[in-house]
């Protein structure tokens, strides 16, 4: 495996470990509370949401399947067992690895459509999972600001 692949890989796991971490022992009331602001998400609507996205860029636009994915009801969804929440950032790991587990330096260099709502534009394949890793982190420090606000208020 390439190295670089290989440190993309690794980046995500840790991403995606931290999430697993944060939601792992919250109740039901914890998982879909909300600061009273506007756009504002739940941490299960951030583990959900990041889980849909890393399917999309990965599976989609790196590894060119249809994920057949509703961003809107990502932001709609509610549960109250981060158990489920974890097995679905596994179900899509496990495919991302398969996924990325092939790349060549030839492939991270070929360029892939980005989604409509982002213009559409081409970008590299190593842009695109650059971009997944730095909306993992993005979202990581949405939910860390989420619990705390929570446990404050």
């Amino acid at each position: 495996m390439e190295p670089e692949v290989q440190n993309y890989i690794t980046m995500l796991d840790d991403l995606r470990n931290r999430f697993k971490e944060a939601v792992q022992d919250m109740t039901a009331d914890q998982l879909n509370w909300a600061p009273p602001a506007k756009d504002v998400n739940s941490p299960y609507i951030l583990a959900y949401h990041i889980a849909g996205s890393e399917a999309m860029w990965i599976h989609q636009i790196v590894g060119q399947r249809d994920v057949s994915r509703d961003r809107d009801a990502e932001f709609q969804a509610t549960g109250d067992c981060p158990a489920a929440l974890n097995e679905r950032l596994d179900s899509i790991a496990a495919t991302s690895r398969e996924i990325l587990d092939g790349l060549t330096l030839a492939d991270l260099g070929q360029s892939r459509t980005q989604p409509v709502r982002r213009g559409g534009d081409q970008a590299p394949v190593r842009w695109c999972i650059a971009h997944l890793i730095e909306h993992y982190a993005e979202h990581l420090g949405h939910l860390d600001l989420t619990k705390q606000l929570y446990e404050g208020r």
